[in-house]
């Protein structure tokens, strides 16, 4: 029998049952092509309204993706800047500038990047990929490895102040995870930033609505003191987490779901997907001559979704990312090409697959690539 891992209810559902790449970026083609495809099923909780991922990779799998990671967004590679408008804010917000910050699964150090600019002088990273190599370069201190324990100990930090943006959904235990950093709070804070009840794909284990996060107040002994759905694309949760034995003021904290809530959310977000798909589908049977946009997550899902249907159909893929130029999306195995290439020349359809719209929008706008239509699926 399928139980919650986060209150261990046994009052679940099955939500989503999908099928996509393990790897969702491209790729050189020598790896493109030995990429699964496999199955992913989601199931709610009812109880403390908690997505799961009850068809998680298996170890090996899910290493050789963290240790690689080289493909994910990278705002110092022109894309995903306006991803940590939100959290930065928050950020300032919380922790004066003279406070120790350590921010957990922090990517190419982008955060920090900011952080640094704004004044905070005791911040590093923690990030197992590749991607590290891009923050070190810039000077900033990422230490390259996953975080434990023991590094703390080694970099001799005592307390400090925690981020995890975007990363506390890819965490296979994220009570013990934030049990085991409450003990380096001393006044200080646990912000973290995750996918409102969203992004549906094997790397990540968990979906979070405003009463998960509740709950793992509860399970973890800590306060809660903020708390807040962003109207982003695609939404997300930006929550703040104290030791609960501080006096701490509290601030802004929204009401968790009521049921019907968690009913209308699930709904919304399941035929976001469906509607996605069939509005691609049409499209590209209407029209020819294609141009894509996008080489990460959205990208690799729906174009896999459509694949019989971009055959016989005059199909091109850019990215802005020069990073991605060359390689291949996993499954139906089409090149990237870099857009410039495309400069004042005109399409049937462009399809903005990303949840960076505007940012590529402006791009597509400075090259003068022109089209009868255009769509955004994220």
């Amino acid at each position: 029998m399928v139980g919650c891992p986060i209150c261990n209810s046994y009052n679940v559902k099955r939500f989503l049952h999908l099928k996509m790449p393990i790897v969702l970026r491209s790729l050189p083609y020598k790896e493109a092509i030995n990429v699964s495809i496999e199955e992913l099923i989601i199931y709610n909780c009812y109880s403390c309204y908690t997505g799961f991922n009850i068809t998680p990779l298996d170890d090996s799998k899910i290493e050789n993706i963290y240790s690689d990671y080289s493909g994910y967004i990278s705002p110092f590679n022109n894309i995903g800047a306006s991803k940590f408008n939100n959290i930065i804010q928050v950020i300032k917000s919380f922790i004066p500038i003279e406070e120790s910050v350590t921010e957990i699964g922090c990517g190419d150090g982008y955060s920090l990047y900011l952080l640094k600019r704004e004044g905070y002088a005791d911040a590093i990273g923690f990030e197992p990929s590749k991607l590290a190599n891009i923050g070190i370069k810039q000077g900033l201190k990422i230490i390259n490895t996953f975080f434990r324990k023991e590094e703390m100990e080694k970099l001799n930090i005592k307390y400090t102040n925690f981020i995890l943006s975007h990363f506390l959904e890819h965490v296979n235990n994220p009570v013990s995870l934030l049990k085991e950093l409450k003990n380096f709070l001393n006044n200080s804070y646990i912000i973290i930033e995750t996918p409102y009840f969203d992004g549906f794909h094997h790397e990540h284990l968990f979906f979070y609505t405003k009463k998960s996060i509740f709950k793992l107040a509860e399970k973890t002994g800590l306060e809660l003191v903020y708390l807040k759905v962003m109207d982003t694309h695609p939404e997300t949760l930006i929550a703040v987490f104290s030791d609960s034995n501080k006096s701490i003021k509290k601030y802004y904290i929204e009401k968790e779901e009521t049921h019907s809530d968690f009913i209308k959310l699930i709904d919304r977000k399941r035929n976001h997907i469906h509607r996605n798909i069939y509005l691609l589908e049409k499209k590209v049977k209407q029209y020819n001559n294609i141009l894509f946009w996008g080489a990460g997550i959205s990208a690799v899902f729906y174009l896999n979704t459509i694949k019989d249907v971009l055959d016989n159909k005059n199909v091109v893929i850019v990215s802005g990312d020069k990073r991605h130029e060359g390689n291949y999306i996993p499954g139906v195995l089409k090149q990237i090409e870099n857009p410039f290439k495309y400069k004042n020349l005109s399409f049937d359809l462009i399809v903005v697959l990303s949840q960076f719209y505007e940012e590529i929008r402006e791009n597509i706008s400075k090259l003068k690539i022109k089209s009868n239509d255009l769509i955004w699926i994220y």
